[in-house]
């Protein structure tokens, strides 16, 4: 889809999440034979999902918040993972809006107070 990582402000917004919701989930592609959190050379093929795996990684940690280990889902399998996400997506679409007051509302779902 295109998905190179997140922006800094978006890995704000991510540690914030991390924070005050019950459940962060992000999915990267990677192949299971990979270690996530072994960053390597920027040539090799799956550096920018390491990249985004080590930057959430230390994002979890500096807001001192314990992650779960990755699952691996080899394609046409669904997992727990998906099972949340599918339930989601069946609860409709979430849409975020970032107000200027540092206020996150997730319509229907909640706000999220940025102090």
């Amino acid at each position: 889809d295109g998905f190179t990582g997140f922006t800094p402000i978006q890995n704000k917004l991510m540690q914030k999440l991390m924070l005050y919701a019950k459940k962060v989930i992000v999915t990267v592609t990677i192949d299971e034979r990979e270690d996530p959190y072994r960053l390597e050379g920027e040539h090799q093929l799956f550096y920018l999902s390491k990249k985004t795996v080590t930057t959430l990684m230390r994002l979890a940690a500096e807001a001192q918040v314990k992650a779960e280990p990755p699952v691996f889902v080899r394609s046409g399998e669904k997992s727990d993972v998906q099972a949340v996400v599918d339930q989601e997506q069946r609860a409709g679409p979430l849409r975020l809006l970032l107000k200027p007051q540092g206020i996150l509302q997730i319509p229907g779902r909640g706000y999220i107070l940025f102090p």
